[in-house]
């Protein structure tokens, strides 16, 4: 290999790492997931990081039906992400159960009726939440930036990009 050629390499490096690092930080982020598994008379939930790392006393607030004047349900998940949901069967209606905060969230929508909980109904809605947006987001710009320096090596280097 000559010189050029190996300068040429290490300048293509060079400026993909840089793109890497210089990009939105956020799109290295990870997300949460709320996995439940339906018990005999509760719902187990589980808090996993997109990583598979479990989140240890993330934060868990269960909210009774809105047509009740219930008192919200505070708690924390074990070691292992888990919390276990277990209604006050009296209260029919939907209950939501929100894990994690900040941009480590999700949400649970779980109906609870003649005296059992729905576990075919249960809606997840951490898909359609804002805080997801930004990691696509970010995604399309950290291709965009490697994308753009690796034009801007070739055209330093004099020759044609080939992919």
């Amino acid at each position: 290999m000559t010189v050029k050629a190996s300068l040429r390499s290490w300048l293509v490096v060079l400026v993909i790492g840089f793109a890497v690092l210089a990009g939105p930080q956020q799109a290295l982020a990870h997300t949460l997931e709320a996995h439940f598994q339906p018990q005999s008379e509760s719902l187990e939930i589980q808090a996993i990081f997109s990583t598979g790392e479990f989140y240890d006393g993330a934060d868990v607030v269960v909210h009774p039906p809105s047509e009740f004047e219930a008192e919200e349900i505070q708690g924390l998940t074990d070691e292992d992400g888990r919390f276990v949901f277990e209604p006050d069967y009296d209260l029919a209606g939907d209950w939501t159960i929100e894990v994690g905060e900040g941009n480590h969230w999700d949400l649970l929508i779980v109906p609870v009726a003649d005296g059992r909980i729905g576990f075919d109904e249960i809606t997840q809605l951490h898909p359609d939440l804002p805080h997801h947006h930004h990691h696509y987001a970010s995604n399309q710009l950290l291709v965009a930036a490697i994308a753009l320096g690796s034009c801007l090596a070739s055209r330093l280097l004099g020759r044609k990009l080939t992919i």
